[in-house]
Order: C-alpha cells, then sequence, then structure tokens
C-alpha cells in the first residue's frame, strides 16, 4: 500500500471517528474509488468499480451517503449534464468543471469567507457548511475551436 493509500485511509479513519462512525474496510473501499478517481463517479459506476470486491448495491449506497454526511465526497454535475460523487479536497476552494472536456480542477480561493462572516456578525445566521461549484470552459478547450 502507498503512503497516499495510507494517509487516505487514515483521513477516513479520523472523521469516522469524530462522527462516532465505525471504519470498516468496505467504506475504507468506497472511500478509496471515489478519491482515485479522476471525474468522481456516479453510484453506477462505483457499484461496477467495486462488484469485484464483493461490495453490493445497498453498501455502496450507504457507504457514498455516509462519507458525504461526513464531508469527503460531494455530489457534482459533470459536463454530460449528470451527477456523480467526487471527493472534496482538503484544501480550501472550489473544484472549476469544464463543460466540454469534463476536466476538474480545484480553485484554490474562496471568498465564501468573507459571505459567511457577514451572514454572522450582520445577520446572526450560524453557516454550518457551503458548496460552490464553477462551471465553465478550461484553456485547452477555450483554444480549440468551436
Amino acid at each position: 500500500m502507498t503512503t497516499q493509500r495510507r494517509e487516505i485511509r487514515r483521513l477516513l479513519r479520523t472523521r469516522m471517528a469524530a462522527a462516532g462512525e465505525r471504519y470498516t474496510w468496505q467504506r475504507a473501499e468506497i472511500w478509496l474509488c471515489l478519491w482515485e478517481s479522476v471525474q468522481g463517479l456516479t453510484v453506477a459506476e462505483l457499484m461496477e468499480s467495486l462488484k469485484a470486491r464483493g461490495l453490493g448495491q445497498a453498501t455502496v449506497y450507504r457507504g457514498v451517503k455516509l462519507l458525504e454526511k461526513l464531508g469527503l465526497v460531494h455530489l457534482r454535475r459533470r459536463s454530460d449534464g449528470s451527477h456523480c460523487y467526487a471527493p472534496l479536497s482538503a484544501e480550501p476552494g472550489h473544484p472549476f468543471t469544464c463543460l466540454k472536456c469534463g476536466r476538474v480542477v480545484d480553485v484554490d480561493l474562496c471568498f465564501v469567507d468573507e459571505i459567511r462572516r457577514r451572514l454572522t456578525q450582520e445577520g446572526g445566521y450560524e453557516v454550518v457548511s457551503h458548496n460552490l461549484e464553477i462551471l465553465g470552459i478550461c484553456p485547452a478547450c477555450r483554444k480549440v475551436a468551436p
């Protein structure tokens, strides 16, 4: 097992322990499969990838929902309009998804912190979470003629 896979498993163990959830090899397999996906996976794609490891449909669905609840993955829109689950970066920022090629990059900025501060201080709200996805055309696709 590579060092990166060990670190990814350790992050999952930590998040599950903090939430009072049990760490299982099935949940770890789901997490690793999603983490290693380039552009995220639909539940059907995830089940196909994990079928050989003996994970059933119910296990995959419950596992994905738990990972989403723990803030490790989120539901994201693909360039074709379908939805998939993708891992959230541990770094602040938001995903930019190219609507032509489907490439996803993390944008290393988060202006939502200012909105959160204003909602809290000026409005009295408590912001628990936020989700922002940026859709557009990447530089490589913009260079290609339409």
